[in-house]
C-alpha cells in the first residue's frame, strides 16, 4: 500500500512540475509543526491543511490526497488496493494503534508480539 501511494505521489508531483504547476510555499516552521503534531497524535488527532492554514479531519486530509494521486494510482494498477488499505486503516487504526491498545489491555509486551504475528500471519 505505501509503496503505491508513494510511486502515485511522486509520479503526481512529477506531471505537476512538468506542466509548470508550483508547489505550495509553506514556511520550514509549518513544517516542522505539522510533523511534530502527526507524530504525537498521528491520525488521532487533527492534520493541517496548509493551503486555507487551518485544521483538517484525518478523513478530509486522507481523501484530499487520494483524489490528488488517483490518476497516478489508476495508471499503476494500485488505485483498488491502496484505497481499500487506506479506508480500512482509517477505520481500524494501524499497527501502531494496535499495538499500544494491547499494550495496555493485555499489560505484558508478550501479549504483544502474540498480536503482531496474529496479524502478521497469512491465512
Amino acid at each position: 500500500m505505501l509503496a503505491g501511494l508513494v510511486r502515485a505521489l511522486a509520479h503526481t508531483c512529477y506531471q505537476d512540475a512538468v506542466a509548470g504547476r508550483s508547489a505550495l510555499a509553506v514556511r520550514g516552521e509549518m513544517l516542522k509543526a505539522a510533523m511534530w503534531q502527526s507524530s504525537r497524535y498521528g491520525l488521532g488527532g487533527e492534520l493541517i491543511d496548509f493551503e486555507r492554514m487551518q485544521p483538517i479531519s484525518r478523513q478530509a486530509s486522507v481523501s484530499a490526497l487520494l483524489e490528488y494521486v488517483r490518476p497516478a494510482l489508476a495508471n499503476y494498477g494500485d488505485e483498488s488496493v491502496v484505497v481499500g488499505e487506506v479506508k480500512r486503516i482509517l477505520a481500524e487504526g494501524n499497527s501502531a494503534q494496535r499495538q499500544r491498545q494491547t499494550c495496555m489491555t493485555a499489560k505484558t509486551l508478550e501479549g504483544v508480539v502474540d498480536d503482531i504475528v496474529r496479524h502478521s500471519s497469512v491465512g
